[in-house]
């Protein structure tokens, strides 16, 4: 309990400081352009205005948007050869849009499929749908929604719609499990995870793991990659494949899982 409480006032003073920083950088008008490339995680550590110059927070944005880009890029390479003739697919954890930019046209235009984006941030779920509106020049948005991932089936209070169980050929978390601190809470979520994914369908899962070379961050508690393969077997997903990519100074990990069995009840 006391951990819990320890955790939850850093994460609540790390809150206030990257308030405080973020609306200087907004001030410098660079707030935006930060964000736009980045997940949670990273926006957390470095956006935050801290004495630097502008040519400084500019040249680490730059940086930034090749980490992110790269990241992306091997998602996608991941993800593209499991889609299949009109798969539903559902992205945990959207961010700015990245990489929803680079699978929707393939997803729903290619393969005749659906493609659903959810985030617990509502920035990002506004700049996601701004990217989708101004470089894919869609209009339909309205696939881009707020919401939490322990909430993919049942009641979700109207933030966005439930998923039938064992409706979704895939589904892509990306890094959000290091922000569910509370373990019942991320084990629930994947549970649930598991229960939408349909037989033979598939989790893309990319995380920075304790296994890996990280750098740890108050706001997000690593977990190892046996920890989430003990928790997915209950649902009768089995590891496919693992690949590596640094991320700034973090290794991420993408781990493919795919619904090879029955859930375990």
């Amino acid at each position: 309990m006391m951990i819990k409480v320890l955790l939850s006032t850093l994460l609540q003073q790390q809150q206030e400081l990257w308030s405080k920083r973020f609306e200087r950088c907004k001030k410098l008008g660079l707030a935006e352009a930060i964000v736009t490339t980045l997940y949670i995680d990273a926006a957390e550590k470095l956006t935050p205005y801290n004495g630097r110059s502008r040519e400084k927070l500019e040249k680490m944005n730059r940086k930034l948007r090749a980490a992110d880009k790269k990241l992306i890029n091997c998602v996608a390479d991941v993800t593209m050869p499991l889609v299949s003739e009109k798969a539903r697919v559902l992205e945990i954890g959207c961010g700015p849009g990245n990489l929803l930019l680079r699978l929707l046209p393939i997803i729903v235009d290619e393969a005749g499929g659906d493609y659903r984006a959810i985030d617990f941030c509502q920035k990002y779920v506004n700049l996601a749908r701004r990217q989708v509106r101004q470089v894919l020049k869609r209009s339909d948005v309205k696939c881009i929604t707020y919401g939490f991932a322990h909430e993919l089936t049942g009641n979700s209070h109207g933030r966005h719609p439930p998923f039938a169980e064992e409706s979704l050929q895939i589904v892509i978390f990306g890094r959000v499990g290091l922000h569910i601190v509370d373990d019942q809470d991320w084990e629930e979520t994947l549970c649930q995870i598991g229960s939408v994914i349909a037989p033979g369908g598939y989790l893309v899962l990319y995380e920075a793991l304790a296994d890996d070379n990280f750098r740890f961050t108050p706001s997000g508690k690593f977990r190892r990659l046996s920890q989430y393969e003990d928790v997915l077997a209950e649902k009768g997903l089995k590891r496919m494949a693992v690949r590596k990519c640094r991320f700034m100074n973090e290794i991420d990990t993408i781990v493919t899982f795919q619904k090879t069995a029955t859930a375990r009840r």
